[in-house]
């Protein structure tokens, strides 16, 4: 029996792999339309981010921020109330970037803006993890 249902268990898994291929590809043509449709839609460019991060393609991000690393550069002059879910969402992938960067101390400035908002928010304690995992590697490779 066993041998009968191997092949077919590896055929679905090839087809489920195809498929959530196929839906990666969509969502992510469907970032970048909506940054190119709306360029100043702040959750466009955090989503995208996310993306970036989450792939391992982060090196595109100071691109797509046109390299302006805090909020206030990203909405009108004189806009001094911002929502705190952009405040936490840009935060949270600027600071994901620096730490994936290496640029620790600019990650230690996001995630102390972050911790200010929530110090149990989920993305404070992501961020920090991802902070403190840097330092580690740092930290074993200074050893070896």
């Amino acid at each position: 029996m066993e041998n009968f249902l191997l092949p077919i268990i590896q055929s679905r898994k090839r087809i489920g792999q195809k498929c959530q291929e196929k839906i990666k590809k969509k969502y992510y043509e469907s970032l970048i339309e909506t940054v190119e449709k709306f360029p100043n839609y702040i959750f466009g460019k955090i989503s995208l981010s996310e993306y970036y991060l989450n792939n391992n393609e982060f090196i595109k991000i100071p691109g797509l921020l046109d390299n302006k690393f805090e909020i206030t550069q990203h909405f009108p002059p004189g806009t001094d109330i911002f929502h705190i879910s952009a405040v936490r969402g840009f935060y949270f992938i600027t600071g994901r970037y620096f730490a994936k960067a290496g640029k620790i101390e600019k990650a230690y400035k996001s995630y102390f803006l972050l911790s200010d908002l929530d110090n149990n928010h989920q993305t404070t304690e992501i961020l920090g993890q991802e902070i403190l995992s840097y330092e580690l590697y740092i930290f074993k490779n200074n050893l070896i």
